[in-house]
């Protein structure tokens, strides 16, 4: 057994000493969940969001501001009236370049030099087309998602909740609360405020709720054939 193994062995030892964790899995494995796969999900998922909360901040995922998307789009349009200017311009316009490159030019190099030409008119309006479809995209996950709707923690508890629906056919909202709670303070210890999403069953009811209503799941049963879930400890 090498060292990351024996490490990982410590942790589940130390999991199962935390107080109801031993009886809330004991409960998950005899309506059919696999001990060695749950166990796995729950270390990964609390080390993913212990270092989401106490690691730096720049590995945090951000929900872009409303200004940050109009400076973007914006920015993308200035650039497109620029690349138009330099199209227009005698000396510094590719094409120009381009032109006395290829020359003298048979069919083959006609063809390629007159779809080169095409891109260069092209990439304004692609451009000024890609500032809008980023201003309707952040409306739209806005609309659907949110700086409250969606995070890295959400995602990963409703995809441990998806995995113990597809094993037993319920979320079974009690025990995972309490696994989840013990795995944290195994992975970021009893000075990490745990994180509200892990204090109460009724916490994950409404996530799994929301995560419906929000179109993050859908009414079927969940791929069950991903590595993850067959993990073996």
């Amino acid at each position: 057994m090498n060292r990351a193994q024996k490490h990982r062995e410590k942790e589940i030892v130390r999991l199962l000493k935390e107080p109801g964790a031993k009886d809330a899995l004991d409960k998950l494995c005899n309506v059919g969940c696999d001990r060695d796969s749950l166990v796995g999900w729950l270390l990964a998922l609390s080390t993913v969001i212990a270092f989401d909360r106490i690691g730096p901040a720049t590995s945090r995922y951000a929900f872009p501001s409303g200004k940050e998307i109009t400076k973007l789009s914006a920015d993308i349009e200035q650039l497109a009236t620029r690349i138009e200017r330099a199209n227009a311009d005698p000396i510094v316009s590719p094409r120009v370049v381009l032109d006395a490159l290829t020359k003298p030019r048979g069919p083959e190099t006609d063809r390629a030099y007159k779809r080169q030409i095409l891109v260069y008119h092209a990439l304004p309006e692609m451009l000024r087309k890609y500032a809008g479809d980023v201003r309707k995209s952040y409306k739209f996950a806005l609309r659907r998602i949110g700086p409250k709707r969606f995070s890295c923690e959400r995602y990963s508890v409703q995809k441990l909740l998806e995995h113990v629906q597809a094993q037993t056919g319920q979320p079974h909202y009690d025990p995972v609360q309490l696994l989840l709670e013990s795995a944290f303070r195994v992975t970021a210890g009893d000075e990490t405020p745990i994180p509200k999403l892990f204090e109460s069953p009724d916490a994950l009811k409404q996530l799994w709720a929301r995560s419906l209503k929000y179109g993050f799941r859908q009414k079927k049963k969940p791929d069950t054939s991903h590595p993850i879930l067959k993990l073996k400890l």
